[in-house]
Parts: structure tokens; C-alpha cells; sequence
């Protein structure tokens, strides 16, 4: 009896990590057809240097993550091959490089606006909008803090940074599509695209208020404890080294939406705005 117990138990790890594995080569495959399109728009679609260099940092650091997932806050690790401060560096390159691609997309299309039809409201947008370019920046840095610390807080910061960044777009998309007329060049496309952009921040919005920071703060108040709390100098030491490595599934299922939606949806939607950025420029 004990001998079919530890057979069972054998088979249903081995289960667990099969799952976990199949879900890595979902991510890869993602990845490299990611790849595919970043080559695809380099050689068909305007090219400029800075928007590129941007996006590709977006796609190839992201992909990074996405060939060997890491949980940084944790330390845990799907293969004892990047540590959690390498990983955590891809995240911030990728990260500052297309929340800055985004805000200079939306720059571009309210200059190609008001270059027909002047407008004050949109010339303060635009105005604005250079001034947040920094807010990827400064969520990047309460990150680092949170996941080297352990203290939530950081983290909470972040992602209420996020949001915040999320609002800016999202007026500024609406104020957009309030201000452009069937004689404004491309207006279909910039109405199509207000559309959508409109719909994807309100659902990221959503989700960030009423799921991802609050999240954070209660593990803020009711989870972190001083003796969880690590000096920044500790801390950032232990994301040198992986605590746990694990191909399990579930090890990881906590968190496979949000890293399954960030590293396999999130890329094309980056490429595509590249493509429509052309458009602008």
C-alpha cells in the first residue's frame, strides 16, 4: 500500500512539473514568434532609431524573463540559470523603454493632430505628457525597494504609479477622440485606435485599483512583519541567488495569469503601436 501511495505521489509531481514545463514552451514560443515580428517591422515598416531601440529593449528583455521565469519578491526560480537581480534588471530596462515608447506614440498623434486643427486642451496634453515620461522611472525604483526589502509598501507604490500613468493616457485618449473630426488626416485610424486604447486602460485600470494594489497593501499591513524586512544592502545581495527552483505548476500558478497575459500579450500590442507610430512620424 505505501509502495502505490508513493507511486501516486510520484506520478502526480511529475504531472505537476510537466504542466509547469509546457507552460515555459508556451512563453518561449511566444517569444520567439515576438522576435519574428520585432525583424518583420525593422525591415517593412518607417524606420527611426530611438523608437526601435525602445521597442526592441521591450521585446528582448521582456522575452528574457519570459525563457526563465523568476519571481524576484519570492527568489524563486523556474531554472537555476538567471538570478533574480538579473532578471529584475531585464524587467526595469523593458519596462522604462516602452512606458516611454507609449508616452511618445501619444505625443506624435496629438502633434499630428494639432498640426491641422490647433488646439489648447491637447497642447497641454502634450505639455504633460513629456513631463511623465519619468513616471516608469520613479515606479521602477519603488520596485527595486519593494522586492530587495520585502516591504510591500514599495510595492504598492509602484503599481499606484502605474495606475496613475494609466489615467494620464486614458485622458488623454478620450480628450482625442472628443477632438478630431472626419477633416483631421487619418481619422479613422486615430479614432479606431482611441477606441481601443480607451477599452484596454480601462480594463488595466480596473484591475490595478480593485485587484493589484490593493494586494500589495494588505500584505503591507497584515503580512509583513519587521523580522520579514531586509536592509536594502541584504537584500539586494539575496536576489544574486535563487531560494527556490522549481518547474512545478504549482509553484507557479499564483502568478501565471498576470505573467502569461504580461510576456505573451503585452509585446504584440508594443509592436503594433510601433507600426502605427509610423504613421505619425
Amino acid at each position: 500500500m505505501n509502495k502505490s501511495l508513493n507511486k501516486d505521489k510520484h506520478q502526480i509531481i511529475n504531472e505537476d512539473k510537466k504542466l509547469g514545463i509546457k507552460w515555459n514552451y508556451i512563453l518561449i514560443t511566444s517569444y520567439i514568434i515576438n522576435l519574428i515580428l520585432l525583424i518583420y517591422v525593422y525591415f517593412k515598416v518607417k524606420f527611426n532609431i530611438i523608437y526601435f531601440i525602445l521597442i526592441a529593449n521591450a521585446v528582448i528583455f521582456t522575452g528574457i524573463r519570459s525563457l526563465y521565469p523568476v519571481l524576484e519578491g519570492k527568489n524563486i526560480c523556474m531554472y537555476d540559470i538567471l538570478s533574480p537581480f538579473t532578471t529584475r534588471t531585464c524587467a526595469t530596462i523593458a519596462e522604462i523603454s516602452f512606458g516611454t515608447f507609449l508616452i511618445l506614440v501619444t505625443i506624435n498623434i496629438l502633434i499630428f493632430v494639432q498640426k491641422q486643427k490647433k488646439n489648447n486642451i491637447l497642447k497641454k496634453l502634450e505639455k504633460i505628457c513629456y513631463f511623465f515620461i519619468f513616471l516608469p522611472v520613479i515606479a521602477n525604483m519603488n520596485c527595486w525597494m519593494g522586492v530587495s526589502t520585502n516591504l510591500s509598501l514599495f510595492n504598492s507604490i509602484e503599481e499606484s504609479l502605474w495606475t496613475f500613468y494609466a489615467i494620464l493616457l486614458l485622458v488623454t485618449y478620450l480628450l482625442i477622440f472628443n477632438n478630431i473630426n472626419k477633416k483631421i488626416n487619418n481619422f479613422s485610424l486615430i479614432r479606431n485606435i482611441s477606441v481601443l486604447v480607451i477599452i484596454i486602460l480601462i480594463l488595466y485600470i480596473l484591475y490595478m485599483i480593485f485587484i493589484d494594489v490593493p494586494m500589495y497593501i494588505k500584505r503591507y499591513i497584515y503580512i509583513n512583519s519587521p523580522n520579514d524586512i531586509y536592509k536594502l544592502s541584504n537584500g539586494i545581495s539575496d536576489m544574486f541567488k535563487c531560494k527556490l527552483i522549481s518547474n512545478k505548476y504549482s509553484d507557479w500558478n499564483e502568478e501565471i495569469l498576470w505573467m502569461t497575459s504580461y510576456f505573451v500579450l503585452l509585446i504584440p500590442l508594443l509592436i503594433y503601436s510601433y507600426y502605427i507610430n509610423s504613421k505619425f512620424i
